[in-house]
Formats: C-alpha cells, sequence, structure tokens
C-alpha cells in the first residue's frame, strides 16, 4: 500500500513522511533528497501557505511551521487562527495587527524571518531580523488598542498605524549568510545547498 500511495501520490505521500519526521533533521534531509529525485519540490515555509504541518500544494510540498525550530504549536496555532480571521496577510501590518501577542514571541518572529517565512510580503531577510522587537511592539499596541477601542482618524486601523513598523530596505543577505540562517532555523538548508 505504502509503495502503491508513493508510485500514484507521490506530493501527498512526502508531505505526510516529512511531517511524520519533522523532528527529526537527518531523516527530513534524506526525505527531501528523495522528493526531489521524484521531481518533488519542497517550498519553505510561509506565514501565508504553510500550516501546522507538511502539506500538499498542487504536486509540491509546503513546509509546514512546526518544523521550524523554536516555533511552537501553540504559536502556530494562533497565526493560523488570525490568517483564518483577516485572510492572507498582504503586508507585515496586516500580521501584526491579527497575531495574538501572548502565543507569539520575539524569538518565533526571528525564526520565521530566518527561515523565509515572510519572504512573500517583500521585506528581506536582512530588513526585518533586526525588527523584530519593533514588530512584536506593535502587535502588542495594536492588541491594546483594539482591547480598549481606540480607532484612528475616520474610524480605520488603530492610531499610528501608517508608518509605525518602519522597516528599513535592506539588500539581502548574502546567499552563504542566508543558508546559514536557515540551517539555524529549519536544521537544513531549503533554498540552496
Amino acid at each position: 500500500q505504502t509503495a502503491w500511495i508513493k508510485k500514484h501520490l507521490p506530493a501527498e505521500f512526502f508531505a505526510a513522511l516529512l511531517t511524520i519526521e519533522s523532528s527529526n533533521t537527518d531523516k527530513v534531509l534524506l526525505y527531501m533528497d528523495d522528493a526531489r529525485k521524484h521531481d518533488i519540490e519542497v517550498l519553505p515555509p510561509d506565514v501565508n501557505e504553510s500550516a501546522l504541518k507538511f502539506t500538499v500544494v498542487g504536486d509540491k510540498v509546503r513546509f509546514g511551521l512546526t518544523a521550524v525550530k523554536g516555533v511552537g504549536q501553540s504559536a502556530v496555532e494562533a497565526i493560523l487562527e488570525a490568517r483564518t480571521q483577516c485572510g492572507s496577510f498582504e503586508s507585515l501590518d496586516d500580521f501584526v495587527g491579527a497575531i495574538d501577542v501572548t502565543r507569539v514571541n520575539k524569538g518565533v518572529i526571528e525564526a520565521l524571518v530566518k527561515c523565509g517565512a515572510f519572504d512573500s510580503m517583500g521585506y528581506s531577510r536582512a530588513s526585518l531580523l533586526p525588527c523584530a522587537d519593533r514588530l512584536l511592539e506593535a502587535a502588542r499596541q495594536k492588541t491594546r488598542d483594539r482591547e480598549s477601542g481606540q480607532v484612528g482618524l475616520f474610524g480605520v486601523g488603530s492610531a499610528g498605524d501608517a508608518g509605525q513598523l518602519n522597516v528599513p530596505q535592506l539588500a539581502e543577505w548574502p546567499e552563504r549568510e542566508r543558508l546559514e540562517k536557515e540551517k539555524e532555523a529549519l536544521g537544513l538548508y531549503i533554498t540552496g545547498h
């Protein structure tokens, strides 16, 4: 049965296998290599597309957020709940405005930045990593504003929404440094080797 699934449903097979072994980096590397040999691409984590576990996206496999070191199940569930309520995060402002700051901390944000989970928002990892504290503080402020019922001009958003994050646009890290940060967050290289 397993051989049949691997032959006829390879993306689903590898997603399940990678999920089962997500805590064992050596086996994840082995199965990712096997997936590549079967023309199954393993996509990096993404706050807009990843789930708790490895999932199938078309004929590819998307890395699960719980497989990122330092990102616990509670933090991932908070991100998924925010995404369910608000839809995809169009910007960092959407992300910090929606997350539950009691379950997502600075270490979670840093790990997600290092592995490229925010890449789809258009910021370089080098720009975001030094701003982890600022992002978390902005999330806390938005939570306080929401709880107090405070809104900005014309009743839209919280006071100080525009430009509050002030994320500088820095050039991306050199490939070697980017890969080292990925290895630190995932235990492996996902966008290169």
